[in-house]
């Protein structure tokens, strides 16, 4: 599972990217040492594993330690004095108007704000129609064997994806 962070990218007069509108893809993974030997790796050998049951307090964490500190470094100057609105959908684990978040959200002069994707309404799902289904056609054609090489491969998908494309999947969702 991935949480990903995205803009409609920025554009001059000329069509030269200002900002691409890719903040960040952040994976839910530990690294754990194996237990026991395998034809694969010897015991004790750090290997990647998914996290079985993503929690609120994991998702806060990622959105307050990652999401956050991400969109500071890489939000556009002239644009961060107005709002910026983070959209979840409506999955479990997902935070509400949660105090640790808004009083992380306010820090450096940001005003970000939490919201929740209104229900049953696909066309507001940037990430699911659009996005994700671009990047997962990058990575099918990596063929990951393993979690690290999936998490790899969509962290290299997410890198090769180009703003205009980016663009394309915000115009295309906007009708």
């Amino acid at each position: 599972m991935f949480i990903a962070a995205v803009a409609r990218p920025r554009f001059d007069e000329n069509v030269i990217v200002l900002f691409s509108g890719k903040i960040g893809i952040f994976s839910f993974v530990v690294k754990e040492p194996a237990q026991r030997n395998s034809k694969n790796r010897t015991a004790g050998t750090m290997e990647t594993k998914p996290i079985q049951s993503v929690t609120k307090d994991i998702t806060r964490a990622c959105w307050i330690d990652k999401v956050l500190p991400a969109i500071r470094a890489k939000w556009p100057a002239s644009d961060s004095n107005n709002p910026i609105f983070l959209q979840q959908d409506n999955a479990r684990p997902h935070i509400g108007n949660d105090f640790k978040f808004i009083e992380a959200a306010r820090q450096d002069g940001f005003d970000i704000r939490l919201c929740f994707q209104p229900s049953n309404s696909p066309d507001l799902n940037v990430l699911d129609l659009g996005f994700f289904g671009a990047i997962q056609n990058f990575q099918y054609h990596k063929s990951p064997k393993n979690v690290d090489e999936l998490v790899e491969a969509v962290e290299i998908s997410f890198d090769e994806m180009k703003a205009k494309q980016l663009n394309h999947v915000f115009l295309t969702l906007q009708c």
